[in-house]
């Protein structure tokens, strides 16, 4: 399979079109479809776009070895994780209380985590001093 190809594939297994495709990285429809049919080959630019935005193996799609798909790390776990919540519950009350979070200093930090600690003893029921 071609580089052209792969990138095809990728753009289907996320159900895009070369538009919504070609939004999220910041061109025009034009270009993913000459990019598609192997009018051009994808400049590095595009190829580091697309791996990054859709979690890509880059040998992949340069070389069609590994798998197409990364797995998740932690931090883009977290990030689909709330923007999940944002979508689900009351966006107000979501925004807001991360919007706290946002402000809190490291000494409000380890006094959430001290309460967090004292709460997870208190459900196995023991004691933290």
């Amino acid at each position: 399979m071609s580089i052209a190809h792969r990138v095809r594939h990728i753009r289907k297994a996320l159900n895009m079109t070369q538009e919504e495709f070609g939004y999220h990285l910041g061109t025009k429809r034009e270009a993913i479809t000459s990019v598609e049919i192997g009018r051009v080959s994808p400049s590095g630019l595009m190829i580091t776009a697309i791996c990054a935005k859709f979690n890509i193996s880059e040998d992949w799609l340069r070389h069609g070895t590994g798998e197409m798909f990364l797995p998740p790390t932690h931090e883009k776990e977290l990030v689909k994780y709330l923007s999940n919540l944002i979508e689900r519950h009351d966006q107000d009350f979501v925004r807001h209380f991360l919007t706290v979070l946002t402000k809190l200093t490291p000494d409000d930090w380890h006094t959430l985590e001290k309460i967090s600690a004292l709460l997870q003893a208190e459900q196995k029921g023991s004691s933290i001093r």
